[in-house]
């Protein structure tokens, strides 16, 4: 995936540059026309900026995501949220960042197979889940493909953020996971429910922990228990209809990765093609 924004923000800086630079000639026409330019590139500027700064908020308000939106708003609330668990919309390690979004659906290689997954880290994940022979009394529910919402995609961001303190699941009662409905919802309305959770420190490719390793024990010791082994029969669990997955790049082991799965979720949903497809033609927006 191209790095949209960037490409943006230098090709208007270096306009700027541009007119800052070059000679104003004694032509009062000309002179006014290079002012208008400028002022257009500064604009230009403003704008490709305040895209970045308004980060996954923003590509969620743009698709009139309201419900994901509301667990952002929620997440960076400093009067519920203590500084530990915070997230800070746009900053440059946080998950919501474009660039942290971005790295989620750019090519990945499966270091085990060295395979290529166009749409990155989910298209990863729904094709284990696809040519997985070895996961006991499967049916084809545990082999489907799942999909991916802005909702879905807020909590796991969210929820990164929140657990780069220490190596363990946020899941106290004010962890978005645990009350998205109430933030969302309103009265005695439904709209979404957790499943499951996994979470990992410093991988570079998670799945090689949650998969491959985790696979490995599943299949070689039966009497494994689920603590050695839940990561990888949460991948593969049926009963999941969303998933979305966070990366905040400033951890105590540099990075993390948190995937969470929802088995209600009645907002818009999207395969991982189409959504990685959808934010890429979304990141490149200006204004």
């Amino acid at each position: 995936m191209k790095k949209n924004i960037k490409r943006i923000i230098n090709l208007t800086f270096a306009t700027a540059m541009l007119f800052l630079l070059m000679p104003i000639t004694v032509h009062a026409d000309s002179d006014t026309e290079a002012k208008k330019e400028l002022k257009r590139a500064k604009e230009a500027w403003n704008q490709a900026q305040a895209v970045v700064n308004s980060g996954s908020y923003g590509f969620f308000r743009d698709n009139s995501s309201q419900e994901a939106v509301k667990i952002l708003k929620y997440a960076s609330d400093s009067t519920k949220i203590d500084a530990s668990h915070i997230t800070n919309v746009g900053a440059e390690n946080d998950a919501t960042s474009l660039e942290n979004m971005k790295k989620i659906f750019e090519p990945v290689t499966d270091y085990s197979t060295g395979k290529t997954y166009q749409y990155g880290l989910l298209d990863e994940m729904n094709d284990l889940r696809k040519n997985d022979n070895d996961f006991k009394n499967s049916t084809s529910e545990n082999h489907s493909a799942i999909k991916v919402s802005d909702l879905a995609m807020a909590i796991a961001q969210a929820q990164a953020n929140g657990e780069t303190k220490s190596v363990a699941h946020w899941l106290t009662s004010e962890a978005p996971v645990q009350c998205a409905n109430a933030i969302v919802a309103s009265g005695s309305d439904y709209i979404v429910s957790s499943s499951s959770e996994i979470a990992a420190w410093g991988y570079g490719n998670p799945y090689t922990g949650w998969y491959y390793e985790e696979k490995e024990i599943y299949v070689n010791n039966p009497n494994a228990s689920f603590l050695q082994t839940g990561h990888y029969q949460a991948i593969m669990g049926s009963g999941s209809v969303t998933m979305g997955i966070g990366s905040n790049t400033k951890t105590i082991y540099g990075h993390n990765f948190t995937e969470d799965f929802f088995g209600r979720d009645t907002t818009q949903s999207y395969t991982v093609e189409e959504y990685a497809k959808k934010f890429e033609a979304s990141s490149g927006r200006v204004g």
